[in-house]
Order: structure tokens, then sequence, then C-alpha cells
């Protein structure tokens, strides 16, 4: 074999073996099936025959990654982080560019009591969808009640750039710029909040509270009889 014919076939072969790891393997049409029926489940909140039904679908195909990651969100919608973090875990082992994944992962390790191990995984998801408002609103609020607040101000921030109408992102800004004693800034952020939820009674407390500290007293009395 001549050189030219060497390359050719060590080209062929590299090409053959070559997988992409962001593209998922298109299922069958039983796993089809299986895989709307457990999501009809799911989305019904049945989580225990959600979770049956992709057990199922692992017994057929054990790396199947939406079957292990929908299984890993039905065990975190349960409360049983840790299943849900070897599960998501799993997931990402075969499909890593997932940010939904690693977003979720992060709120799993998060409520497992492990938020360093959380902010990587938010960071992940970040870097894989920059415009992931879930993943930087998660991500802002590890930091925030790590004392890390102008980090968490920042992600809040992005937060509200990609989704304007996200009442817990514009709290949350008054709420940290309000634990910096800034209540003019935190008193815009409350009132954008306000005029996405002008019932909101969590909201019109804050509002009120950040008028009380700018001598607004009337209208923060106001404010504090609608919450009532």
């Amino acid at each position: 074999m001549n050189r030219s014919e060497r390359r050719r076939q060590e080209k062929k072969s590299r090409s053959k073996h070559t997988i992409t790891s962001a593209v998922q393997p298109v299922l069958s049409k039983e796993m089809q099936h299986l895989l709307a029926t457990g999501k009809q489940f799911h989305a019904a909140g049945n989580l225990s025959k959600a979770a049956e039904v992709y057990i199922q679908m692992l017994s057929i195909e054990p790396r199947q990654p939406t079957a292990l990651y929908l299984l890993g969100i039905a065990f975190l919608q349960s409360g049983q982080n840790e299943k849900a973090i070897e599960f998501l875990k799993n997931s990402l082992a075969v499909f890593p560019a997932n940010p939904e994944a690693n977003n979720n992962l992060g709120v799993a390790l998060n409520a497992a009591g492990k938020p360093a191990e959380a902010e990587v995984y938010y960071r992940k998801a970040i870097k894989l969808n920059p415009n992931y408002a879930a993943a930087y609103q998660n991500l802002g609020a590890l930091l925030a009640s790590h004392d890390k607040l102008d980090a968490g101000l920042a992600c809040y921030r992005k937060t509200v750039s990609l989704s304007p109408n996200l009442v817990a992102g514009h709290k949350a800004i008054g709420d940290i710029l309000s634990t910096q004693q800034k209540y003019d800034e935190a008193l815009e952020s409350y009132l954008q909040a306000l005029a996405i939820a002008p019932a909101d009674a969590d909201i019109l407390t804050s509002t009120g509270i950040a008028l009380q500290f700018l001598n607004r007293f009337h209208e923060a009395i106001r404010l504090h009889s609608q919450a009532v």
C-alpha cells in the first residue's frame, strides 16, 4: 500500500468511528411510543408512572439520554435528589451538550447541599446556551445566598434582560439592592415587578419597606394595606 492509499484508509477509518456527542440517537418506533406515554404521565403529574415508563425505556436502551434525563427530572420533582443526580449525570455522560440537563443537575446538587458543584453545572448550562434565563436565575440565587451579592445581581440582571416579564427576577434584584441599602434602585426593581404582578403580596410588602427607608411613609402605608 502506497502513502496516498494509506492516507485514504486512515481518513475512512476516522470517519467511520467518529461520533458527535451533540447529536442524540434516533428513537425506534417502540421507544417513541414509550417516550410519548412517559411524557403524558409526566405532564399529568403522575411522576411514579412516568418513572416506570422511563425505566422500561432504559431496560431496552440503558444509555438512552432522553430517558435518563427525564427519569432524573421525575426524581428531582419528587424530591429524590440523590437519584436525580445519578440519572442526570448518566444522561450527561451520553449527551453532555444538553443545557437543560446541566441546569437541572445544578438544581438537584444545590438541593442536596452541594452548592459548589451546582455552580459548576449552572455555568456549563450557560456556556452551552448563553441565552438560558433559568440558568442565570439559578446561578444568581446560589451566588446571592452565599453573600456574593454583586455576582448574583449581575446574573439576575442578565435573567431579566432575557425574560423581561419574569417577576421573580425583578424582585430578586430589588431584594439584593435592599440588602445593599440601595433603596432607590431597589424601589425601581420592585415597581417593575409590580407592573407585572400588581396584586402580589410579597412584592407589595417589599416595595412598602423600600418606601419606608426612603421616608415615603404615606405610599408605604398604602402598599402595606394592599398586601394584607
